[in-house]
């Protein structure tokens, strides 16, 4: 509910910000600019910067993939619209809530694909 909500985020709001501060004190103690500065250090990216910069580039190849890809989805939820119940109650179909996108990735796995993702669990259980 939504008070449950409230009342979460206010008890884990100031806890995640004392990490955050722990974080930042600890690596400075050690003699980095920030924490994201000491983790980056051993890693292949090295920096924060660079970590950003290879993020950035990564959003501007797939971007228009991404993009294309939600199309598809919306176009099979507006299919499912004009069958189906939520039409009747004029729910919205020209935009994907984020429950759609993860409902309509696995059907078109599953119709499109040939993806059979409980079969693939148990190879891969966690």
């Amino acid at each position: 509910t939504r008070h449950c909500q409230k009342k979460c985020h206010d008890e884990n709001t100031p806890r995640f910000l004392e990490v955050l501060k722990l974080r930042h004190e600890c690596a400075t103690l050690l003699g980095y600019q920030s924490h994201g500065h000491y983790m980056c250090e051993t890693k292949m990216v090295e920096t924060p910067e660079k970590a950003e910069e290879f993020l950035l580039e990564l959003l501007e190849v797939y971007r228009p993939k991404c993009l294309e890809e939600l199309d598809l989805l919306l176009d099979m939820k507006r299919k499912d619209f004009v069958d189906s119940a939520a039409n009747a109650k004029n729910e919205d179909d020209s935009k994907l809530d984020p429950w759609d996108v993860s409902y309509y990735t696995q059907l078109y796995k599953s119709k499109y694909a040939g993806v059979d993702e409980a079969a693939l669990r148990e190879f891969f259980p966690l």
